[in-house]
């Protein structure tokens, strides 16, 4: 069309210089004609062109340029228009609904699986990226960074410096005695660091003899460049149930994810303060929220994260994530506690700036909900915090445009460098999220009656024992869980105490 509209205009310019009062020559009037059809002509294989490109490129269906979503919200989470165009997050959240639990899956009998040199399933790069939930390439793309191990970052896929893009899946080898759940999608986390190996040994062994056994999900851990393949083949031996295994590396022990901020730089603050170091800082911001962002991450509505020391000690009566849904929760913790003085410094002061700030249009419930939980009697900070060595939750809440948006609260954070410069945890963190994106009715505890597990002050000896009891029941043939437990088909359960919220 603009090239039909300059071929007219070229047209009466060519009419002008004859003069039309006199007549134009014939010969200019076939050019001109000419120029007119021929723009018409070019101008329709252009758009037929471009409608054609367009319908090459993946939709974007919920999903804006400034990270304020990576896959669709859960209900109640919906993107509305905002102020000069910026989306904002709802808060509201839809009515409860209680649909009945589905039957446990069936329990497999094959025989426990031998030590093997593992063949992953998938290696590549980009095979769990989505393309299709991607609005800008250029927002993602940071460059390579040579990593420890002779790994290199690739930041168009994961947007991250600490995580390197590429994912090894396996597949446990009695997988295909289980069934991975239609529903809901979801995933157990962990890390892995050489230092904690012989812990998360023992977490991953349980993990499968008591969940992953009757209640098949992905497992993904982050893995540090000091573990090593035979490190990754004693995962894969150990989770023999998994349907999936995603390896994914990390650098946290000796990267940067800020231009402005070097490793040395933050190693010094950091050994200022008299207590922690780069890897630990990294890890915390990349629980806090950098981790929702992943693509690797983006198919997946809910998470469990579990720490290295993090042991199920008996057989899970129910699949967690299943009633978690059920129960239309959208967080879950197991314990409520104090962080320490020393590691906050600042972090109130940040979030109360934060949310007086007008501009980032926090609605006023939601501001409440966050000083009702961390402020005291006296109106100071109370460093109140779920503990974090377990959790679990819908993704949604931590990808909405409230914590990852360019005004969001975790961008805020980020800025402030507080993770570095005060050694700020993920605990607290999420303590200060939770009531600032969910409603109090949608927090749960998840006691140890629904999902078993004990964080540390075991001995390696008291765990082997509860390993030895999950490997006989195994041996024995014993049959998955039969329904849901009494004690759990009621409104109460993941219901917390009252008064333990506020």
């Amino acid at each position: 069309l603009p090239a039909a509209a300059l071929a007219s205009s070229a047209a009466r310019q060519l009419m002008g210089r004859h003069g039309t009062q006199h007549g134009a020559p014939l010969g200019a009037l076939v050019r001109a004609q000419v120029l007119a059809v021929g723009g018409l002509l070019c101008g329709m294989w252009l758009s037929l062109s471009l409608c054609t490109y367009t319908d090459q490129v993946p939709a974007a269906d919920g999903v804006r340029g400034d990270w304020s979503m990576q896959s669709p919200l859960p209900a109640g989470f919906d993107s509305q228009p905002g102020e000069e165009g910026r989306a904002v997050t709802a808060f509201a959240p839809p009515p409860p609904q209680e649909p009945a639990l589905p039957p446990p899956a069936t329990a497999p009998t094959s025989a426990p699986p031998t030590a093997a040199t593992q063949q992953p399933v998938t290696n590549d790069a980009n095979a769990f990226v989505d393309s299709s939930t991607v609005t800008s390439r250029d927002a993602l793309v940071g460059g390579d960074e040579p990593l420890p191990g002779g790994y290199k970052l690739d930041r168009e896929a994961d947007a991250d410096r600490i995580v390197k893009s590429g994912v090894t899946t396996y597949r446990g080898s009695q997988a295909a005695a289980t069934t991975m759940p239609e529903s809901p999608h979801a995933v157990f986390i962990y890390t892995a660091h050489r230092a904690t190996l012989p812990k998360l040994l023992q977490s991953l062994e349980l993990l499968d003899l008591n969940v992953l056994r009757c209640h098949p999900h992905t497992v993904h851990i982050f893995a540090e460049a000091d573990i090593s393949q035979q490190d990754v083949d004693t995962f894969v031996t150990l989770l023999a149930h998994a349907p999936e295994i995603r390896i994914q590396r990390t650098c946290f022990d000796h990267c940067s994810p800020r231009d402005d901020m070097t490793p040395a730089q933050a190693e010094t603050w950091l050994k200022s303060l008299g207590f922690g170091w780069l890897g630990y800082a990294n890890m915390c911001r990349h629980y806090s929220g950098a981790m929702y962002r992943l693509a690797s991450l983006r198919s997946f509505e809910y998470y469990m994260r579990l720490d290295s020391d993090s042991w199920v000690l008996e057989e899970a009566p129910v699949d967690p994530f299943r009633l978690f849904a059920e129960r239309n929760c959208l967080y879950g913790y197991s314990d409520i506690s104090e962080d320490r003085v020393e590691v906050v410094q600042g972090l109130w002061d940040a979030v109360d700036a934060w949310m007086l700030d007008g501009a980032n249009q926090v609605p006023t419930a939601n501001a409440t909900r966050v000083r009702a939980f961390v402020l005291g009697q006296e109106g100071g900070y109370n460093r109140r915090m779920y503990e974090t060595n377990f959790e679990m939750g819908a993704m949604g809440p931590w990808r909405s445009d409230a914590w990852q948006g360019a005004r969001g609260l975790m961008t805020h954070l980020e800025q402030a460098m507080g993770f570095y410069k005060q050694r700020w945890g993920d605990a607290p963190v999420h303590g200060i999220g939770v009531p600032l994106l969910m409603p109090v009715e949608r927090v749960c505890k998840v006691g140890y009656e629904v999902f078993p597990q004990r964080h540390k002050w075991m001995s390696a000896a008291d765990v082997d024992g509860w390993i030895k009891k999950a490997r006989q029941r195994l041996a024995s043939g014993a049959s998955c869980p039969a329904g849901v437990p009494e004690a759990l088909r009621g409104s109460d359960a993941l219901r917390p105490p009252v008064g333990e919220q506020f």
